[in-house]
């Protein structure tokens, strides 16, 4: 089972905070509700506190969603431990985590010209990303057991 290796534990959860991220629009939420980067709030403030209190805002609010969810559903200890794709995991979630620091620093320098270069050819790596996080999650779906009771539902004969 995956309770073994906790590093397995962790980059599953990083790689979860990541899809519930990008399906949950929290940072649109912040963003609206911060008036954007130049509005009141961060007025005068380097972009990169407004990009940092933007991720903290998002990864929190998912973290802590995803954390339950595997809490309820036990999700650690239903997984066959050769579906899990430690390796996948480790690459996508490396490549964001690099992009996101990269995206940060790049906001610090003045003028806006390389962040808005980050940002624009930071989508190559991050589909690559994307694309083992994806192979990745299909192959935890294949390897999720199914509860014990549900299998006897399923195997039940009239």
């Amino acid at each position: 089972m995956v309770n073994k290796k906790p590093g397995r534990k962790i980059n599953l959860f990083i790689a979860t905070v990541i899809l519930a991220t990008s399906l949950l629009p929290i940072g649109a939420i912040f963003s609206h509700f911060a008036k954007g980067m130049y509005g009141p709030i961060f007025k005068g403030i380097s972009p990169a506190i407004y990009l940092i209190a933007n991720i903290a805002t998002s990864y929190t609010f998912a973290a802590i969603l995803v954390l339950i969810i595997f809490k309820k559903t036990n999700l650690f200890d239903r997984i066959k431990r050769n579906f899990l794709s430690p390796v996948l995991f480790c690459i996508g979630n490396t490549i964001f985590i690099l992009y996101l620091a990269i995206r940060v620093f790049a906001s610090s320098i003045e003028g806006g010209g390389t962040s808005m270069a980050v940002s624009v050819l930071g989508q190559y790596p991050l589909s690559i990303a994307k694309a083992c996080l994806g192979i990745a999650f299909i192959r935890l779906l294949i390897g999720i057991e199914v509860e014990s009771a549900l299998k006897r539902c399923l195997t039940h004969k009239d």
